[in-house]
């Protein structure tokens, strides 16, 4: 029980950074905000390598020493999906809400 617990809190912190980090970097890059400025591709730059090592971390939080290669493989394939459905999700979340809003 523990274990999962774990897992759903490491799919959740990564989950939440991944869909706000990308929707609160669109919203700087509008026109009102920074817009296509060089502080704009700071922050989206930052963004992704904040969310590259926070999916690091959670990969390497999954204690998949003692695992055999099938399960570790299947873990990190599914912690991988998961994150590229939130990335997707907040993809599809700005197109059709945030454009309106900015």
């Amino acid at each position: 029980m523990r274990k999962i617990i774990e897992y759903l809190i490491i799919y959740l912190i990564t989950g939440t950074f991944v869909f706000l980090g990308k929707v609160f970097v669109y919203m700087l890059g509008d026109e009102q905000a920074f817009g296509e400025s060089a502080l704009y591709y700071f922050c989206n730059f930052i963004y992704y390598v904040v969310a590259f090592y926070i999916i690091y971390i959670g990969v390497k939080r999954l204690r998949l020493n003692n695992a055999s290669k099938t399960n570790r493989v299947m873990d990190v394939s599914i912690f991988i999906i998961c994150v590229f459905l939130v990335y997707w999700s907040a993809n599809v979340f700005i197109s059709n809400y945030v454009v309106y809003l900015v």
